[in-house]
Protein backbone atom coordinates (compact mmCIF):
# COMPACT_ATOMS: atom_id res chain seq x y z
CA UNK A 1 0.00 0.00 0.00
CA UNK A 2 2.67 2.18 1.10
CA UNK A 3 4.48 2.06 -2.44
CA UNK A 4 0.73 2.60 -4.20
CA UNK A 5 0.59 5.53 -2.82
CA UNK A 6 4.46 6.74 -2.81
CA UNK A 7 3.14 6.06 -7.22
CA UNK A 8 0.22 8.26 -6.78
CA UNK A 9 2.06 11.15 -4.65
CA UNK A 10 4.96 10.95 -7.68
CA UNK A 11 2.17 10.95 -10.30
CA UNK A 12 0.41 14.03 -8.88
CA UNK A 13 3.13 16.20 -8.96
CA UNK A 14 4.29 15.15 -12.62
CA UNK A 15 1.27 16.26 -13.05
CA UNK A 16 1.03 19.42 -11.39
CA UNK A 17 4.62 19.88 -13.17
CA UNK A 18 3.42 19.64 -16.18
CA UNK A 19 0.24 22.05 -15.92
CA UNK A 20 0.66 24.87 -18.11
CA UNK A 21 -0.84 28.24 -17.43
CA UNK A 22 -4.67 28.68 -18.93
CA UNK A 23 -4.29 30.96 -21.98
CA UNK A 24 -6.62 34.53 -22.05
CA UNK A 25 -7.96 33.95 -25.39
CA UNK A 26 -9.86 37.17 -25.43
CA UNK A 27 -6.50 39.23 -24.61
CA UNK A 28 -5.27 37.23 -27.61
CA UNK A 29 -7.88 38.70 -30.02
CA UNK A 30 -7.11 42.34 -28.93
CA UNK A 31 -4.00 42.29 -29.44
CA UNK A 32 -4.48 40.90 -33.01
CA UNK A 33 -7.10 43.00 -33.39
CA UNK A 34 -4.84 45.83 -32.36
CA UNK A 35 -2.37 44.86 -34.98
CA UNK A 36 -4.93 45.09 -38.41
CA UNK A 37 -5.97 48.28 -38.78
CA UNK A 38 -9.34 47.94 -40.39
CA UNK A 39 -8.40 51.04 -42.80
CA UNK A 40 -4.88 49.61 -43.35
CA UNK A 41 -6.03 46.06 -44.51
CA UNK A 42 -8.98 48.09 -46.56
CA UNK A 43 -6.12 49.46 -48.68
CA UNK A 44 -3.93 46.70 -48.97
CA UNK A 45 -6.71 44.93 -50.31
CA UNK A 46 -7.29 47.27 -53.08
CA UNK A 47 -3.23 47.46 -54.25
CA UNK A 48 -3.27 43.82 -54.12
CA UNK A 49 -6.45 43.73 -56.57
CA UNK A 50 -4.74 46.72 -58.66
CA UNK A 51 -2.27 45.02 -59.42
CA UNK A 52 -3.61 41.51 -60.40
CA UNK A 53 -5.91 43.45 -62.34
CA UNK A 54 -3.01 45.16 -64.29
CA UNK A 55 -0.24 42.52 -63.83
CA UNK A 56 -1.21 39.38 -62.89
CA UNK A 57 -1.90 36.36 -65.17
CA UNK A 58 -5.20 34.40 -65.64
CA UNK A 59 -4.37 32.18 -63.51
CA UNK A 60 -3.38 34.15 -60.29
CA UNK A 61 -6.40 36.08 -60.96
CA UNK A 62 -8.81 33.05 -61.18
CA UNK A 63 -6.85 32.53 -57.60
CA UNK A 64 -7.53 35.81 -56.33
CA UNK A 65 -10.87 35.91 -56.74
CA UNK A 66 -12.36 33.96 -53.81
CA UNK A 67 -10.43 36.43 -51.44
CA UNK A 68 -12.02 39.21 -53.39
CA UNK A 69 -15.63 37.93 -53.51
CA UNK A 70 -15.59 37.59 -49.84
Amino acid sequence: MDELEATREKLAADLNALAEPVEDFQEKIAKLKAQFNPTNMEIIIRKLILLARHNADEQAKQRLMPIVAI
